[in-house]
């Protein structure tokens, strides 16, 4: 039984293209394409995102620049 507070680890498409700010349809193209944050797959067209695993993925695309790299 999946509690409700737990509901919220996962994000489905919607929830994760507005979180990144970008379209459901970037999303699509980049699982096509095995690009974006690593996604689960239940089956059929049901997908869903691990909150977890887009922040990571979000973290692990940061950029440092001049001003930052002494931080």
């Amino acid at each position: 039984m999946v509690r409700e507070k737990d509901k919220k680890e996962f994000l489905n498409v919607v929830e994760t293209s507005r979180l990144l700010g970008v379209a459901v349809g970037t999303l699509n193209n980049w699982r096509c394409r095995r690009e974006g944050p690593q996604y689960l797959k239940l089956g059929g067209k049901v997908v869903r995102y691990a909150l977890d695993d887009v922040l990571q993925w979000l973290k692990n695309r940061k950029i440092k620049t001049r001003d930052t790299i002494n931080e």
